[in-house]
């Protein structure tokens, strides 16, 4: 079992997320506990991207659902500990991006509110990567996902061309995790009670 605290030194990455705490997990599945909850073993699925090459440079974006701001340290380490080749290999390993909310009036597929939003980003040494990610998840209105993008630097400086492979992949890995459709419009997974409710509307 690869040790957690190495990895976040190796990858120079910082979580301020109160009340958070990273823990050990087996490898591709986390045991999600708090405080108070205990949740029970779950296989975690990351939507991955095709590769995308562009002068050497290589590229690529994994996404996962996630429910509250306290999933996004453990999953994190879940990463770190499933993908170590990743972490090992890559020159920007988790660039990242995550949103949380409730939307709270969906009509006809239009989108109107969304309320209890919280989102952060990381760089990952990649300065303004974070920022690039977190602005496609508030172009597109996404909440409850957490977006990784992953680089090898190929030996030539792209410029600024290099945010625009982080967003293509991103996006290819928000689409085939379905929150994004072809027209890269936003697909919301409602609840319970949003359904009962639109369900009586009808």
């Amino acid at each position: 079992m690869f040790n957690s605290i190495l990895f976040i030194k190796r990858a120079k990455l910082i979580f301020n997320l109160r009340n958070c705490q990273l823990i050990k997990k087996n490898i591709k599945i986390c045991n999600f506990s708090t405080r108070n909850n205990l949740f029970k073993e779950k296989e975690v699925n990351w939507n991955e991207s095709q590769t995308l090459v562009h002068l050497k440079s290589k590229f690529q974006g994994r996404c996962v659902e996630i429910s509250s701001l306290e999933d996004v340290p453990r999953l994190l380490n879940c990463f770190m500990e499933s993908h170590s080749k990743i972490l090992s290999n890559a020159t920007h390993p988790m660039m990242y991006a995550w949103r949380t909310g409730t939307v709270s009036c969906i009509n006809s597929g239009k989108f109107f509110n969304i309320i209890n939003l919280n989102q952060g980003c990381h760089d990952n040494n990649e300065a303004g990567a974070g920022a690039r990610i977190l602005g496609l998840l508030e172009r597109t209105k996404l909440v409850n996902v957490l977006v990784i993008v992953s680089r090898w630097y190929g030996g030539t400086p792209l410029g600024p061309a290099r945010f625009r492979d982080i967003t293509e992949v991103a996006t290819q890995s928000l689409k085939k995790g379905l929150f994004l459709d072809e027209n890269n419009s936003p697909i919301y997974k409602l609840n319970r009670n949003q359904q009962t409710t639109q369900r009586k509307r009808k």
